[in-house]
């Protein structure tokens, strides 16, 4: 049986929740959102996450985010 999916970005979506899901990562976890650059908070999440994509925002009213960081094993890559 052969599954076929032309959109890309549900594709990566599975993709990268599969790997946090084999890696023991809740997937509704998988993207976390911060507001305000309170960086021990976020390196203190950071340390405790197998993999994960944080969102840094400067403030809520934001549309656009500051930085986006990818962590894997508790280390931005």
């Amino acid at each position: 049986m052969s599954l076929h999916c032309d959109d890309v970005k549900a594709g990566r979506e599975c993709v990268i929740k599969g790997v946090g899901i084999y890696m023991g990562e809740d997937p509704e976890n998988l993207v976390r959102e911060y507001v305000g650059l309170d960086e021990n908070a976020i390196n203190e999440a950071i340390e405790d996450t197998t993999i994960g994509v944080y969102v840094v925002k400067e403030d809520a009213s934001s549309d656009e985010p500051e930085d986006i960081r990818v962590v894997l094993e508790g280390m931005k890559v």
